[in-house]
């Protein structure tokens, strides 16, 4: 038995004396989560957003049009690479889901 291997099983020993969970066994038992990115690309003509369910259409009005001389409602980019014909239209998740929640339930008048 080489030096690092006694080492190891000397290690693994205290640590289970003291309790320690190997971290395999920690987590062996977590389900995966999807992560939530920060800014979601405009879905294509025809599909709807996979986060909120809104038509292409919907989303650039959300992110275009200004209310009584406020910002739009929820934020936008627009993303083009030096040289490109064509960009991409970002939209800020957090914003979009936030207007979302601001949305009276339905069956109720604003």
């Amino acid at each position: 038995m080489t030096l690092a291997m006694k080492r190891r099983s000397r290690t693994a020993l205290a640590n289970k004396q003291a309790g320690v969970r190997q971290a395999e066994d920690a987590t062996r038992n977590i389900a995966p989560t999807p992560t939530r990115p920060l800014w979601i690309k405009l879905p294509p003509e025809g599909r709807r957003c996979a986060w909120s369910g809104y038509a292409r259409s919907t989303l650039v009005d959300l992110i275009t049009e200004e209310t009584d001389g406020k910002a739009p409602p929820v934020k936008g980019r627009y993303f083009k690479r030096p040289g490109a014909k064509k960009g991409s239209i970002l939209i800020n998740l957090e914003s979009l889901l936030e207007f979302i929640e601001k949305l009276p339930p339905p069956g109720r008048a604003a």
